[in-house]
């Protein structure tokens, strides 16, 4: 806007140079023949009507100028989809102006120039020459510069300049055969006025800010825990799920082939967990299913001795690439109404975020699983705290209590099973 109002100085020193020139140059002359009207005089009532006019013209172009060309229009998009009834009425009558942003420079400069090179030779016609400039100084940066700027852009500029587009788009009219060509070559030289967009850095910022004024009073304001977790969402478009995984050696997990027994009836009851991983022969990283605990614990006596393939229906494991990303693991999870998924030590085949299927990051073979993640390790990430739950896959030493109570079944299995008390021992042991 600095470079707008020297271009306005420019143009107002022109004009009131030429005034004066002439006056300097043939002054002689001027005394002689140079007529000016009088206020008894109608044409002098007819000209001040003009000046009157370029006056207004003047304003108007100046005031809009700064209050059309100064609107955000990524905030008017943003109330237009989420705004009032009333904020998006008037988002929608400023957007198609505003957007033709060379075509509006241009008609409020073209007009803004017409008034400042003309009032002066009206003016002219009515006062002396010094008077004259005076008066067009007076009225070009008082009326046609400060007030209207004042005014165009106060805490009502989106409403004034909306009850502004009508008269503005008349002026385009009037000047379109000028500047729709020259807004059509500042288009083509400097580039189309192209819609702001934020990065995802900049929408943290802007979070950030708001999280540091919030807790004063304001209702509408985000909260702190609000702002953390839509900053922990974004975080976790590019972390992967390598980063909140366990070891697939870790977990605890069944063979397909293993029989049941009262002793693994009681080994599952002692771990606590909800599901539990299935694996196929002798190699642990080809999973084949889940299986819920609860429905082993429903087995009975007489299903001693049987493979609990045999015995029980096994749901199909979610495999996942490495390098998905914790946001589409939150997808997945939902889409896919599951808890835990399997990663396999492959990559993704569609890198492209935006243009991705959810569907095509499930890997469809059940090798090479290197690692285990469930959907509380999504939510720990995305609420930046770690949660209290037992049902967490890893190993004994990461949880006493379940550690002490396997260390007294072992030794009543090993040493007071042989005097007849194990059974009973056990059973109050895990009840």
């Amino acid at each position: 806007m600095k470079y707008l109002h020297l271009f306005k100085l420019i143009v107002f020193l022109h004009s009131s140079y030429l005034v004066l020139g002439e006056e300097i140059e043939i002054e002689d002359e001027h005394d002689q023949h140079h007529h000016r009207y009088s206020p008894s005089d109608g044409t002098f009532w007819l000209f001040l009507l003009y000046a009157f006019g370029l006056s207004l013209l003047a304003a108007f172009c100046s005031g809009n100028t700064q209050g059309l060309l100064s609107i955000d229009m990524l905030n008017l998009e943003l109330k237009q989809k989420s705004g009032t009834e009333q904020e998006k009425k008037v988002a929608q009558i400023l957007l198609p102006v505003i957007s033709q942003h060379h075509l509006l420079l241009s008609t409020l400069l073209v007009g803004n120039a017409f008034a400042c090179e003309t009032l002066p030779i009206i003016l002219h016609q009515l006062a002396p020459d010094w008077l004259a400039i005076l008066i067009s100084a007076g009225i070009i940066v008082l009326i046609g510069e400060i007030i209207p700027s004042a005014f165009t852009t106060g805490p009502d500029q989106l409403v004034i300049g909306m009850k502004m587009i009508p008269y503005v788009k008349v002026l385009q009219a009037i000047l379109y055969i000028i500047c729709y060509p020259l807004s059509l070559f500042l288009d083509h030289v400097l580039g189309v006025h192209l819609h702001q967009r934020y990065k995802i850095k900049d929408v943290r910022g802007l979070l950030n800010l708001h999280a540091q004024d919030c807790g004063h009073g304001n209702s509408a304001q985000l909260t702190k825990d609000q702002m953390q977790l839509l900053d922990s969402m974004m975080e976790m478009r590019k972390q992967t799920i390598m980063k909140n995984c366990k070891d697939i050696k870790k977990v605890f997990m069944i063979n397909a082939d293993e029989r049941y027994s009262s002793d693994l009836k009681n080994k599952i009851r002692i771990k606590g967990f909800s599901k539990i991983p299935v694996y196929q022969g002798s190699n642990r990283d080809q999973i084949i299913g889940t299986i819920q605990t609860k429905s082993i614990l429903k087995l009975t006596a007489q299903d001693f001795g049987r493979p609990l393939s045999s015995l029980l229906q096994m749901q199909e494991p979610l495999i996942v690439p490495k390098d998905t990303t914790m946001l589409e693991m939150l997808m997945l999870f939902e889409h896919e109404r599951k808890s835990l998924a399997f990663i396999c030590d492959k990559g993704k085949q569609v890198q492209d975020y935006n243009t991705m299927n959810i569907q095509n990051l499930i890997v469809e073979e059940h090798t090479n699983i290197i690692a285990l993640i469930g959907l509380t390790d999504v939510f720990e990430e995305m609420l930046d705290f770690e949660i209290e739950d037992e049902d967490v896959h890893g190993t004994l030493r990461d949880y006493p209590k379940q550690r002490s109570k396997y260390v007294e079944l072992q030794v009543i299995t090993e040493e007071q099973e042989k005097q007849g008390r194990g059974y009973e021992l056990k059973q109050k042991l895990l009840s």
